[in-house]
């Protein structure tokens, strides 16, 4: 079964393995989105293996809904997320009939937003 980002199972990372399953994709996709998408960031764990956090899986659903469901290229895809995230958008991706749930501290989620961005445009700059 394939979840959306906001179905997600309450965890605080995930390996490798386990985002393929939640995502339906491939390793080796989603290695290639890592490299081309800078806001897909796993952390490595001392045992170095790759830990997803829950905005990596966001960002992930939402590459996979835009070049798989909206049919866009690969670089307008990272257009529209830079976009996005310049707007100060969050980049979760539901469906319009799901509402929020109640436990959720939407300054939190600004805050991590605000971080992305910074971080974004530090990456940018850098280039």
């Amino acid at each position: 079964m394939v979840y959306e980002s906001c179905h997600l199972p309450e965890k605080s990372a995930f390996k490798l393995e386990e985002v393929c399953a939640l995502t339906g994709l491939k390793t080796y996709t989603l290695k290639f989105w890592e490299s081309e998408f800078p806001q897909i960031r796993p952390i490595v764990s001392s045992f170095g293996k790759k830990l997803y956090e829950e905005r990596d899986l966001n960002v992930i659903f939402l590459v996979k809904r835009m070049l798989f469901e909206e049919k866009l290229s690969l670089e307008d895809a990272k257009s529209a997320i830079n976009e996005r995230l310049q707007a100060g958008e969050n980049l979760v991706s539901q469906s319009p009939d799901v509402s929020e749930p109640e436990n959720v501290d939407m300054r939190v989620i600004q805050r991590e937003l605000q971080d992305l961005l910074f971080e974004i445009k530090a990456l940018q700059s850098s280039h």
